[in-house]
């Protein structure tokens, strides 16, 4: 399986995690209420048990997902290979070498989009 798609399964999954997680503390503060107001059982404390229980089990597996990681451009290979070629010509011509190696030594800049 390619980095991309496992990058947006892993987002996805955590994405239902979160919305699982969020659903269990509403629920949890919700018979918390219940029990405030008097409306207290033992299956509606054994609910309560369940439910926090849950939710440090979503918890733990959300802090212990792997750091989402940037994707990588499908055309990066392509693009990696026309400029080695494009370098392997310019270091055959003795006169083009300064001028065309210059091109190839650029700082990196995220913000930008790549480009042949």
């Amino acid at each position: 399986m390619t980095n991309n798609r496992l990058n947006h399964q892993r987002r996805a999954t955590r994405e239902a995690d979160i919305q699982r997680l969020d659903k269990t503390r509403n629920a949890i503060a919700g018979l918390v209420q219940a029990v405030e107001d008097g409306d207290y059982s033992r299956p509606l404390m054994e609910r309560l048990l369940t439910l926090e229980a849950d939710a440090e089990e979503i918890e733990r597996k959300l802090a212990e997902a792997p750091r989402d990681i940037p994707d990588i451009h499908p055309n990066v290979p392509e693009l990696y290979r026309r400029k080695v070629y494009a370098l392997a010509e310019a270091l055959e011509r003795p006169e083009d070498r300064r001028r065309r190696r210059q091109g190839f030594v650029r700082p990196y800049r995220p913000d930008r989009a790549i480009s042949g």
